[in-house]
């Protein structure tokens, strides 16, 4: 991400509780808002996409998708639930997740479209100082976990990837920014912890 500035979070006790503090220059600020609105835009389009259900309407329960997403992004943000052992006797398991997720999938939709909107309320547009309330800072843990998984199965990390791409390489600065979410989620469990 070039020069960074963002501090690490710090964690101040008051009167009103405790806050979680830090500091983003302007391009952090859109950075992380981007990629917040970008994964809760795949978010709401996901949900959008689910049929209408008229049992739905009668019993007051939402139902999504029953099919995993065809997106690799969402399909790393919203797996399967059910995942059997190959040649295991409910080795077909696939009503089930199938079940599984038109019934929950509303729900998971709406704790990550409700974390990334907490990020979005708390960093300045133009950069600046962020205070966190202990639970604001655990839907900041959310989104940012939903960023760096989404980001990561674009640029397939895994545990053979490098801590660095050469300059040239297209993917480095993306990994720059993966490093980046990823120091910014172990700051600010750090500062988290009592």
């Amino acid at each position: 991400m070039g020069r960074t500035i963002v501090r690490k979070w710090t964690r101040k006790n008051s009167l009103g509780g405790p806050k979680l503090r830090a500091e983003m220059d302007r391009h952090e600020a859109e950075v992380l808002r981007s990629l917040v609105g970008a994964v809760s835009g795949l978010l709401t389009e996901r949900a959008q996409s689910a049929p209408e259900d008229e049992l739905s309407a009668l019993t007051g329960l939402r139902t999504g998708n029953s099919n995993p997403p065809d997106d690799p992004r969402l399909a790393r943000l919203l797996p399967e639930f059910h995942r059997p052992e190959p040649c295991s006797p409910d080795a077909d398991r696939a009503g089930l997740n199938s079940a599984l997720r038109a019934l929950h999938e509303p729900e998971i939709i709406d704790t990550k479209l409700a974390a990334g909107a907490v990020v979005l309320e708390t960093v300045p547009a133009g950069g600046g100082k962020i205070v966190l309330t202990p639970e604001q800072a655990d839907a900041w843990l959310t989104a940012l976990t939903d960023v760096r998984l989404a980001l990561g199965t674009v640029l397939r990390i895994d545990a053979d990837t490098p801590d660095r791409y050469e300059p040239d390489d297209p993917r480095a600065p993306h990994l720059d920014v993966y490093h980046w979410l990823t120091w910014m989620q172990d700051s600010l469990l750090q500062a988290l912890a009592p």
